[in-house]
């Protein structure tokens, strides 16, 4: 293994109705630096439920922002049947921070965004969402 690695972090951001997708993705980077190991490149998966300890703050996500910062390369969205809870700022923090990595990269920060949409099937009754 490279002493040395380069670490490429990626900020999943995502609501609670994908928790297994997030855990997927927490699988393949680990996959992936499988492969990289002698390459000197390493990827580091940040998320809300493995980055974040209960903290004072506004409202969650401002404790999310506090701890997670802006210290991330690539932003992950991934998205299907909730949209997130509202912030104060913005409508979730899922989009909270996706115009977190947007106003970054017209800064001309290097960083990417990439949104994912999950496709399975939802089953809607009168009062609550069947999966």
């Amino acid at each position: 293994m490279v002493e040395n690695a380069q670490i490429l972090k990626v900020l999943v951001a995502a609501p609670g109705d994908v928790q297994g997708e997030r855990r997927t993705v927490g699988a393949a980077i680990q996959d992936v630096n499988n492969l990289l190991r002698s390459t000197g490149i390493r990827f580091e998966m940040l998320s809300w439920d493995t980055h974040v300890r209960p903290g004072l703050g506004r409202d969650a996500q401002s404790v999310i922002n506090e701890q997670i910062g802006d210290d991330y390369t690539v932003l992950v969205g991934i998205m299907w049947t909730r949209f997130g809870s509202p912030t104060g700022r913005a409508d979730s923090g899922t989009e909270e921070e996706f115009t977190r990595v947007l106003e970054r990269h017209e800064r001309g920060e290097r960083v990417d965004a990439m949104f994912y949409f999950k496709t399975a099937l939802v089953f809607w009754n009168r009062n609550k969402c069947i999966i």
